[in-house]
């Protein structure tokens, strides 16, 4: 996890936007970078700024304990640890925003923003916003504030809580992690080193255990549900199913016998019934065929006349056709005479039309040498529309680009008239500042000079107040000292039974009378240990102590001295390049308010640089100026030649015209009407293609007309002799018929024989009805045969009853019988099943056992792990691997706090616990508690511990960024030096660790720099060096 970049608006002091991106110069290679600034110029904000953006509070918000509700914010009065308090006033809108890479890999930008509505001050606030962006994909989304406290903790690897302990140590929660509990430590300790896992390998186990303690449970349980039945009670239950089995063939016989004798009743009635049914079709099939016997006779009559049946059908048939082709002749008799008429007729149309053709195509040949002589005319017409065309798009063309020439003169005019007013402009901005000119190439000199004086100021003011605290600490550190010596003069004097007096009156949280500790190692309950080595033991501890202090009286009179010095040094300096500037502005009026005002370098650095740009802006100008009137004459000179082209165009035009109607005028002398060769052409062409159609037309009706007046006289030729020959044959069948007649000599007429003949279609339906009686007669009477023979054969049958037996008696006693079998066989079945289940149980009794023999030792197994590293939570594995951790993490926070200061080494208060301890090496490795540390060894222990676990996280995720708040100023400067040098060793790892401190000898040290700067009303801005 690194922050690549923190931005934000209108957060208390800094007004309007900022933005510190960490990816640029001169930040982007800086591993070590100070933020400075006067107290309450909105250091700390930069760093509230990224707190809130990245979990919507701060660790100086939290440290608000009786937060009560304020009345600056107008309407909306806020708790003094709501984040919206950090919006400046009079502020209507403002946002902390920070970018950082995430766990995952990609690039984040999160937004947080706050503003009033109407845009008014004193409105009320709407509800915050939150907004996320993946740099790395471009994707955006709005969150809410539920989905921002998941999603932001989620990216960056750390809660908030985790977050101010191992990435931002602020002011006055250096020691968060020192002093947490120890369920928080491991907490901490298993998110930045990905170990998770043991957490949940032990509520893993624990899970197991109850696992598979349940499952023991539930064989046992399993086990007592079965029921096993005795061998006594297995015998018993088999002799019964033999005799079931016994008793239910029996039954099964008696029914089989009963059932066969009931259905020899069932097939005797039946048998009846089909008998009495045959005789009844014999019957019925009897007297069909009697009512059939006129048809028969009509048949056999019918039959006697076949052999003259087909010379009677062909006389009527000729005889019909006779009277068809008899009308067919008269008609086609006066078809004929029609047609010769029309054959008459045509001949006359046929000759006048081929007098039109002729007089046609005389007109059409005394008009040609006319119409070659007008399509002369009509090409030449053709020319003179195509050239009047040429010329009228040549015109239209002349006439544009003489347009577009008085365009580009007026255009150019205003741009000379734009030119000539910015010229203006220019020459007055230059009278404005003309005492200025003589010093505009000394102004990168003076700008320097102004730079150099800023900076020496800056210094003296950072120096002032290193003074300043270096006074009061000397100032507390001698009072201290003669403390100190007066405990140590009465500690030399003092009995062993005045030290145990002493010891009586110590209250824990209150100071020791000797060495001034809170907390106190030996009480009035330590009397009895009371001993010699312990009296000289304080008075060591008194000693270094009083050499301590005289160290650091020394340290800090050195200080001063140097800082006045150095002050001295800079103030005379800063004065030297004042006198100076005053020097190279000679001439200028309000020379020193001009160098004394606020932003002078950027304000002077602005003069020259818009001096260099108006002049360079002076020159283009007159260069444009003189183009552009070049570019006038040329336009002007191609305008007037434009002017004749156009007008000789125009009267080329005319001349094209006037020859264009004296031709139009010829072609109507010669063509009239017609107008056009091709209409005339058209006209004559149609007077002798309607001649032509006309004579075509006459012509075919002619030839139609002979055709079929041929045709029809061959057709009445043809039919006459057909009528005749028919008359023939009609005769002669005739003669036929009347000779059978005579011969048949049973009275017989024609018309008696054409009613039997007409009667004759019909005898297939007579004969088929004749056949249909007699097959029924037939198969029914063999039907009735058969139904005797199956009735004598039944009675031969073996399922034949004995003795006469009632039908419906023989039914009550298979219902009895069928009533026994079914209670045994209900009676089998219960005994099978109940045997089958104790089969089942058996075989399940045995599966149970050896199941539970198999899980009882997997259970023990789970019980042992269980015993050693299982919990619910998981915490029992997760404390007992975070103190692996926790050794680590000592280890390398030991090796800092050993650059830091030699004295002290942390370690684990047990080994069963994670309760850290001190162990101070120069008092013979005693070991203290935490609690017990100073303002300076608490941070320094604190440094070295964030410091080792951003080291220790490496492995899971990179924690590449440290901010520290103050702290610095509890450190003595030989301290205060061993911690810079580790802090700057650091910046070969490829962190990059931001420090706030007020300390001028730690501030030079780190070349890099986040300047906050007052800018009066309130306000402050940044400047990162």
């Amino acid at each position: 996890m690194k922050i690549l970049a923190i931005r934000g608006k209108n957060l208390a002091s800094l007004s309007g936007e900022f933005e510190i991106d960490f990816r640029r110069e001169p930040l982007k290679h800086a591993g070590l970078f100070a933020i400075t600034g006067s107290t309450g110029s909105g250091k700390t904000t930069i760093l509230d700024a990224m707190c809130i953006a990245l979990y919507g509070s701060s660790p100086r918000l939290d440290n608000i304990k009786n937060s009560n509700a304020i009345e600056r914010f107008g309407k909306a009065a806020l708790q003094e640890s709501d984040p919206k308090t950090i919006l400046r006033r009079g502020s209507t809108e403002g946002y902390a925003e920070v970018d950082f890479s995430a766990v995952d890999g990609n690039e984040y930008r999160v937004r947080w923003s706050i503003s009033r509505t109407r845009n008014n001050p004193n409105g009320s606030f709407r509800p915050t916003s939150y907004d996320l962006h993946n740099l790395s994909d471009g994707e955006h989304r709005p969150l809410s504030a539920t989905e921002h406290s998941k999603m932001i903790p989620q990216l960056v690897g750390l809660t908030y809580e985790q977050f101010t302990r191992a990435v931002l140590l602020a002011q006055g929660n250096f020691s968060a992690f020192l002093k947490a509990d120890e369920n928080e430590k491991a907490t901490i300790l298993q998110t930045l080193t990905g170990t998770e896992i043991y957490s949940r390998i032990s509520a893993l186990i624990y899970a197991k255990c109850a696992e598979a303690k349940k499952e023991l449970e539930l064989i046992e349980e399993k086990k007592k549900g079965l029921v096993i039945l005795s061998d006594e009670e297995l015998g018993t239950l088999e002799a019964r199913m033999k005799e079931l089995l016994l008793q239910q063939q029996n039954n099964e016989n008696e029914i089989k016998t009963l059932t066969a004798q009931l259905q020899w009743i069932e097939r005797l009635q039946q048998l009846q019934k089909e008998h009495d049914e045959a005789v009844k079709k014999v019957d019925e099939a009897t007297l069909k065929l009697e009512e059939c016997t006129p048809i028969i006779k009509k048949v056999e009559r019918i039959d006697s006349v076949q052999q003259i049946r087909d010379t009677f059908i062909q006389k009527s048939s000729i005889e019909q056709q006779l009277g068809g082709h008899t009308a067919q002749l008269s008609t086609l008799k006066e078809n004929m005479q029609g047609t010769e008429k029309e054959y008459t007729a045509t001949m006359q149309l046929s000759k006048e039309a081929e007098t039109l053709l002729k007089e046609a195509q005389e007109r059409y040949d005394a008009f040609k040498p006319t119409l070659n002589q007008a399509l002369k005319i009509e090409e030449q017409i053709k020319g003179c529309i195509k050239s009047a065309k040429e010329t009228s798009e040549n015109l239209e063309r002349q006439k544009k680009e003489h347009s577009t020439t008085l365009m580009a003169i007026e255009n150019s005019k205003k741009t000379q008239q734009a030119k000539e007013k910015e010229n203006c402009e220019i020459a007055d901005w230059f009278h404005k500042y003309r005492e200025f000119e003589s010093i505009i190439p000394a102004i990168p000199g003076i700008v320097v000079n102004i730079q150099t004086i800023d900076n020496a100021r800056s210094q003296a003011a950072i120096r002032e107040k290193t003074i300043t605290n270096a006074k009061t600490l000397l100032a507390q550190s001698e009072e201290r000292l003669a403390d100190v010596t007066k405990r140590k003069e009465e500690l030399d004097k003092a009995l062993t039974s005045e030290i145990a007096t002493l010891r009586k009156r110590l209250v824990e949280g209150e100071p020791c009378p000797v060495c001034g500790n809170i907390h106190h190692l030996f009480t009035a309950t330590d009397e009895k240990t009371l001993a010699e080595t312990e009296l000289e033991k304080a008075k060591e501890e008194v000693r270094k102590s009083e050499e301590l202090l005289k160290s650091n009286i020394e340290g800090y009179r050195k200080e001063i001295s140097s800082g006045e010095s150095v002050i001295e040094t800079l103030d005379k300096q800063a004065d030297e390049l004042h006198g100076k500037n005053l020097g190279l502005m000679q001439g200028i009026e309000n020379a020193n308010a001009i160098l004394t005002q606020e932003n002078a370098a950027t304000k002077l650095q602005n003069l020259a640089s818009e001096w260099k740009r108006k002049s360079e802006k002076a020159t283009a100008i007159k260069e444009e100026l003189s183009v552009t009137a070049k570019s006038l004459e040329l336009s002007a000179a191609r305008a007037a030649d434009q002017v004749k082209e156009v007008e000789a165009t125009e009267r080329a035009l005319l001349a094209i015209n006037d020859e264009h109607k004296g031709l139009k005028a010829k072609l109507t002398h010669l063509l009239g009407d017609w107008g056009t060769t091709e209409k005339a052409e058209s006209e004559l062409g149609k007077s002798i293609a309607e001649a032509n159609r006309r004579f075509t037309e006459a012509t075919e009706k002619k030839a139609s007309a002979a055709d079929l007046y041929n045709r029809l006289k061959g057709s009445v030729e043809e039919k006459t002799r057909l009528i005749a020959s028919q008359k023939a044959d009609c005769e002669k069948l005739s003669s036929e018929i009347t000779r059978y007649l005579q011969n048949r000599n049973d009275g017989l007429t024609i018309d008696g024989l054409k009613e039997l003949i007409e009667a004759g279609k019909e005898i297939q339906q007579m004969r088929a009805t004749i056949e249909k009686c007699t097959k029924a007669v037939t198969e029914s009477k063999a039907t009735l045969a058969e139904r005797v023979r199956n009735i004598e054969e039944h009675h031969k049958a073996e399922a034949k009853p004995k003795e006469q037996k009632d039908f419906e008696a023989i039914k009550d006693e298979i219902s009895v019988i069928d009533a026994q079998r079914r209670i045994c066989a209900e009676e089998i079945s219960s005994i099978n099943a109940t045997l089958l289940k104790d089969k089942e149980n058996n075989a399940l009794f045995a599966q149970y056992r050896d199941e539970y023999d198999k899980k009882e030792e997997n259970a023990r197994n789970w019980a042992e792990l269980n015993a050693m590293f299982g919990s619910a939570k998981g915490e029992k594995l997760m404390r007992h691997a975070q103190g692996y951790t926790l050794d680590i993490l000592l280890e390398v926070a030991n090796k800092h706090l050993k650059e830091f200061s030699g004295r002290y080494m942390l370690s684990r208060i047990s080994p069963s616990s994670l309760g850290i301890k001190v162990i101070d090496l120069e008092m013979m490795s005693d070991s203290r508690s935490v609690h017990t540390l100073s303002g300076g060894e608490t941070f320094l222990t604190s440094l070295a511990l964030s410091l080792a676990l951003s080291t220790i996280s490496s492995n899971r995720m990179s924690i590449e960024s440290l901010f520290i708040d103050e702290g610095f100023g509890a450190l003595d400067s030989e301290t205060l030096k061993s911690a810079m040098e580790a802090l700057e060793q650091l910046q070969s790892q490829g962190r990059k660790i931001g420090v706030i401190s007020h300390l001028g000898e730690m501030i030079d040290r780190i070349p890099t720099r986040i300047k906050v700067l007052k800018s009066g009303n309130g306000k402050s801005k940044i400047e990162i060096v």
